[in-house]
């Protein structure tokens, strides 16, 4: 009955928006939603664009956002949607913030970059996911400077840096192969006291794998168990991959011992501070 049921709610879609039909934005986000999960996309949108001519229809941040999303896996066909809301004057930071976090997936540094500075040119204040897009664009396009104004401008607009600030942060430069960069961000995460994930002392030991010692990758190891951050089997892969690349044979056996130590005590977070002193 599948088939049945997407043709009539494909149906239903459009008669609601040929008899104007007064239904509410989140409604409306509902309709749409549920026309993309059953993969009618292009009805969602040709709905929403008949919607968008509709003026007595109440077009609802969530609406917007909705649309936006239906073409998630496809960041040009999202923007041109996106263009048309901004030529009708619709649109918020949250349409923006959504619209760059597409254009992430995508890996269309270039254009999350030209969305942020867009906001601006339109007084919208950014939101936390729109700094964090625009921080994580700047480093893989090797705007390092302007990634670091960015981070600094984020308390400037009210807001404050959070773990997915830092995630973003220390994962650009871990893939742009920048471990300075980004053991300067856990520098500042950690005087910020934000404890509260491995991913960004998993991205710093990598990056810094990629470049720098292996002392100062098990350095950040030490750092997580002196914050209590537990390591995951990801921090342990890194650090032996390290130890692979220098040929330390003897670190290696250390950090699987402590590997194994933790699986059997999972409160055991002092680990780290046992490798890193043997480092001489």
């Amino acid at each position: 009955h599948q088939p049945a049921k997407v043709s009539l709610a494909s149906n239903t879609a459009e008669a609601m928006v040929a008899w104007n039909a007064f239904i509410d934005g989140d409604q409306w986000r509902t309709v749409l939603l549920r026309l993309v999960k059953w993969g009618q996309r292009d009805v969602a949108i040709r709905t929403f664009r008949n919607l968008l001519m509709q003026k007595d229809v109440a077009m609802s941040e969530e609406v917007l956002q909705a649309a936006i999303t239906a073409n998630q896996n496809d960041w040009q066909a999202a923007m041109r949607l996106y263009e048309e809301m901004i030529g009708i004057g619709l649109g918020s930071s949250e349409t923006h913030a959504a619209m760059m976090h597409i254009c992430q997936k995508a890996d269309q540094w270039s254009t999350c970059l030209d969305l942020f500075h867009e906001m601006r040119m339109l007084r919208m204040v950014p939101n936390l996911q729109a700094f964090n897009v625009a921080i994580t664009s700047c480093i893989r396009l090797g705007k390092l400077t302007e990634a670091l104004q960015l981070f600094h401008s984020i308390e400037k607009s009210g807001l404050s840096p959070d773990v997915g600030t830092f995630t973003s942060a220390t994962c650009a430069c871990e893939k742009a192969g920048l471990w300075k960069e980004s053991l300067a961000f856990l520098d500042e995460m950690e005087k910020r006291s934000i404890f509260t994930s491995e991913i960004p002392y998993n991205a710093t030991i990598s990056a810094i794998r990629k470049g720098g010692s292996l002392s100062t990758a098990l350095n950040v190891f030490d750092r997580m168990s002196r914050h209590g951050v537990r390591p995951d089997v990801v921090t342990y892969n890194t650090l032996l991959s390290a130890c692979e690349r220098t040929a330390n044979v003897t670190q290696a056996i250390r950090i699987f011992r402590n590997m194994s130590a933790s699986d059997e005590d999972d409160n055991d977070n002092a680990n780290g501070g046992v490798v890193a002193d043997t480092i001489s």
